[in-house]
């Protein structure tokens, strides 16, 4: 994700975030990880696809639209399908769908999502249909 994308989207006077998703363990097991010692029957975590760089503009924060870093990308989503498969795509979504493993979930909010992989991440770019 380059500094001119980022760029891009912040000076965008329309709300929008722009996301890179990538394969990522919860903070919790990164910490675990490192402290870890091979123990017999132990179970390693494995890395679920999860927004890792997140950037939204000031129309997006002033509307309160925000997808947080480190949270789990819904199985659902076109970012999950286009990491999954590759190439491009695009959906209209509802960010209700992201939800936390503690229950929290994003305020309902429709949004445009357009997805491309780029190596083993992908990049979105996500607009709330106003």
């Amino acid at each position: 994700m380059g500094g001119r994308s980022i760029g891009i989207v912040k000076s965008l006077p329309q709300p929008c975030i722009l996301l890179t998703g990538g394969l990522a363990l919860r903070k919790e097991e990164e910490s675990g990880a490192d402290q870890m010692v091979l123990d017999v029957g132990l179970v390693e975590p494995t890395p679920v696809l999860r927004a890792i760089y997140v950037t939204a503009n000031d129309a997006a924060r002033d509307e309160g639209i925000l997808i947080h870093r480190q949270w789990r990308v819904p199985a659902e989503s076109v970012i999950t399908r286009v990491f999954e498969s590759g190439g491009s795509g695009q959906a209209i979504e509802d960010l209700s769908c992201w939800r936390t493993s503690s229950g929290s979930q994003l305020q309902p909010c429709q949004v445009l999502v357009k997805a491309r992989k780029e190596w083993d991440s992908v990049v979105a770019l996500i607009i709330p249909k106003m």
